[in-house]
């Protein structure tokens, strides 16, 4: 990758040597590579984590690389990326583009904003998302507000479970269908499947985190009780456990935002990080929630 690219975070897209393409996931990257997880390539095409990371056992091993969190990923160094692809503001024609067009003229009077996932690469059909994403933005709640007042606007509903049955990983279905039947950064516009991801990168705790100790705890039960982060993509929140009292819960995946205060569980395996500054997260995208109370 030449020194003209831009730096990519969450919501770009990169093209590798081998034509395959990637989805580049957070804020913190090791020097030299972007950490990034498969989406399409000569393989076929893949929508979850779980089958993300097989393709990458199964072909790409050489990628796996240790953060600095103590996790291990893929991270893809640079001379691997042929393109770097960064959300865009062109959409295509048809309905899907329709709707592409709506939702970026009404979220761009408060954030940059610009489309991703395979309408960004080129891989759309009649079916697909409108995945967009928005950078630099204070007031999530002020944007939501403008989308869902434009009439257009409509929950999955009883469309949630068509929705969990392609991506269900990691949370017991039946709750992650009730997890998403109102939800706000998904559902439909005019018609179209829609997805808004607003990226704060200021506000990861991976960012300059120092020292980390990680450790996995077979139980652990955590309450929400600061929600005010919950539209922010990495979404965390202020939260209290069983075990070390109040917490940041951390998540990089649309799944686990709009949880409100008062929104308890328990996971299994959970991994949690006790950062230099005296701060302990617990990653939710690397723990298995075994029991979600609503």
């Amino acid at each position: 990758m030449t020194a003209s690219l831009p730096r990519p975070v969450e919501g770009f897209m990169i093209r590798l040597i081998d034509n395959s393409v990637w989805a580049v996931k957070g804020c913190v990257h090791p020097e030299g590579r972007v950490v990034a997880v498969p989406r399409r390539g000569w393989w076929g095409k893949v929508k979850t984590l779980k089958g993300s990371l097989n393709i990458v056992k199964r072909y790409y091993r050489h990628y796996i690389t240790k953060l600095p969190s103590g996790d291990e990923a893929p991270a893809v160094p640079y001379d691997d990326v042929e393109r770097v692809l960064a959300p865009s503001t062109e959409c295509p024609e048809g309905r899907v583009g329709g709707a592409c067009r709506a939702l970026l003229k009404i979220l761009s009077v408060c954030a940059s904003c610009g489309v991703t996932g395979s309408i960004l690469t080129g891989d759309w059909g009649p079916e697909s998302d409108v995945d967009i994403v928005c950078y630099g933005v204070d007031e999530p709640e002020r944007c939501l507000e403008k989308v869902s007042g434009s009439g257009f606007l409509e929950p999955f509903g009883g469309f949630a479970s068509v929705e969990v049955s392609s991506v269900h990983e990691g949370i017991p279905w039946s709750v992650h269908e009730l997890m998403i039947r109102e939800r706000l950064l998904q559902g439909f516009f005019d018609g179209v499947p829609y997805t808004l991801k607003f990226v704060d990168c200021s506000a990861d705790p991976f960012v300059s985190a120092g020292t980390v100790f990680m450790q996995r705890v077979p139980r652990l039960f955590f309450e929400v009780v600061d929600d005010r982060r919950r539209f922010f993509t990495p979404v965390t929140y202020g939260a209290w456990t069983d075990r070390f009292g109040y917490v940041l819960l951390y998540s990089l995946r649309i799944r686990w935002c709009e949880m409100k205060a008062g929104f308890a569980g328990i996971l299994r395996n959970a991994a949690v990080y006790e950062l230099g500054n005296g701060l302990v997260v617990v990653n939710l995208d690397r723990s298995f929630a075994e029991s979600i109370l609503l």
